[in-house]
C-alpha cells in the first residue's frame, strides 16, 4: 500500500510537469523554450519554477491561465488550446482511475479498520500482526485523503479551468484579428478593386487589401484568417510574401482543415484578387472573385476531387502583435 501511495504520487507530479514541459514555459511573461529530453529533471524544475501556474490550475482561475499567452502568435495560443483540448478529452479517462484508486482507498480502510478493531482484541497473542494492520490502517487513511482531494481537483482543472480558460484564448485570438477583405455575391470585383467601402468594415462588400503592408509583423510575416460565414471550416495560417502582390513564400500551416486544390497560402490570381490554389490554375480559396463558379464563389477543397463547396460570402482577416 505504501508503494501505491508513492506512486500516486509521483503520477500527480509527472502529470502537473507534463503540461508545464507541453508549453515549454520558463516564466509567467509567456516565452516558449525548448523541450527537454530528461524527463523526472524537468518535471520537478518546472514545477518548482512554475509554481504560480499550477496553483491556477488548482485554484480554478482560468482568466489567470489564459492571460499567459493571450498576447502569442496564433500559433502558439493554437498550440496552447489543442493542448487543452486533448487533455479535456483525457479527463473522463483520468477520472476513472482517480474514482478506482479512491473507492480502493476507501474499502481499503474499511477492511484495515475492521481487521483493527478485531486486532486489538486479540492484542496479547498477536501483538505483530496488530502492529502490522495498525500500520496498514494509518496508510489507508493517507490513501483515502490523497485520493479523494486529487480526485477532486482533477474535477476542477478537467472540467471547470480547461475549458474556461478555452475559452478565454479562443476569444482572445478571435478579436485579435483584424477584416481586410469581405465579398458577397452577387458582387464581383474587378482586377486592382483593392478598396471598397473602407469606412464601412460592416458592409456586405468591403475591402482595404491596400492597406496590407501595413500588417506585416516584425518577423517579416503575415498572419492570416481565411473563412466563409455560415461554413465551420476555418484556415489561419502565415506566409512572407503580400498575396496581393508576390508570388507564395514562406507558408506556415496553423490550423488548416484540408489541402485539397493545391492549397498553400494566397497569392495573387488571374481569376480573382487572390487565390490560394498555388502555382496552379485553379482558383479554389478564391478572394475577391472575378466571376461565379458553381453558382457562387470557390471556396475551399477537402480532396482534389471533393471540392464543391461553393460559397457566397467569404472573408478575410489579418493579425499583428500588438505595439
Amino acid at each position: 500500500m505504501r508503494h501505491l501511495f508513492i506512486n500516486m504520487q509521483l503520477k500527480w507530479f509527472l502529470f502537473v510537469g507534463f503540461v508545464l514541459n507541453v508549453l515549454c514555459l520558463n516564466n509567467l511573461s509567456g516565452k516558449f523554450l525548448s523541450p527537454k529530453n530528461d524527463y523526472l529533471k524537468p518535471v520537478l524544475l518546472s514545477l518548482q519554477m512554475d509554481k504560480l501556474l499550477v496553483e491556477s490550475l488548482q485554484m480554478d482561475d482560468a482568466s489567470s491561465i489564459a492571460q499567459l499567452f493571450v498576447k502569442s502568435e496564433p500559433e502558439k495560443i493554437n498550440q496552447v488550446i489543442y493542448m487543452f483540448e486533448n487533455l479535456a478529452n483525457s479527463s473522463s479517462i483520468s477520472m476513472t482511475i482517480l474514482d478506482a484508486i479512491a473507492n480502493d482507498a476507501i474499502n481499503n480502510l474499511n477492511t484495515a479498520e475492521s481487521k483493527f478493531e478485531t486486532a486489538k482484541l486479540q492484542k496479547v497473542s498477536a501483538e505483530k500482526n496488530y502492529n502490522e494492520l495498525e500500520s496498514n490502517f494509518e496508510t489507508a487513511k493517507l490513501q483515502k485523503v490523497y485520493a479523494v482531494k486529487h480526485r477532486n481537483n482533477e474535477l476542477v482543472v478537467f472540467h471547470k479551468v480547461i475549458p474556461e480558460t478555452i475559452s478565454i484564448l479562443q476569444s482572445a485570438l478571435d478579436s485579435s484579428y483584424t477584416l481586410v477583405f469581405r465579398q458577397t455575391v452577387p458582387k464581383l470585383f474587378l482586377e486592382g478593386e483593392y478598396r471598397v467601402n473602407a469606412d464601412d468594415s460592416g458592409n456586405a462588400n468591403y475591402a482595404i487589401l491596400d492597406e496590407l503592408e501595413s500588417y506585416r509583423n516584425n518577423d517579416g510575416r503575415f498572419y492570416f484568417r481565411l473563412m466563409w460565414p455560415g461554413d465551420s471550416n476555418v484556415y489561419e495560417w502565415s506566409q512572407t510574401s503580400n498575396p496581393v502582390s508576390e508570388g507564395i513564400s514562406g507558408y506556415k500551416p496553423i490550423k488548416i482543415p484540408y489541402t485539397g486544390q493545391h492549397w498553400g497560402g494566397l497569392e495573387p490570381s488571374e481569376n480573382a484578387l487572390m487565390d490560394g490554389s498555388v502555382n496552379h490554375n485553379n482558383w479554389f480559396y478564391a478572394v475577391g472573385s472575378y466571376s461565379v463558379y458553381g453558382g457562387g464563389i470557390p471556396a475551399y477543397a477537402k480532396t482534389d476531387s471533393d471540392h464543391k463547396y461553393f460559397q457566397q460570402k467569404v472573408e478575410l482577416y489579418v493579425w499583428k502583435k500588438p505595439g
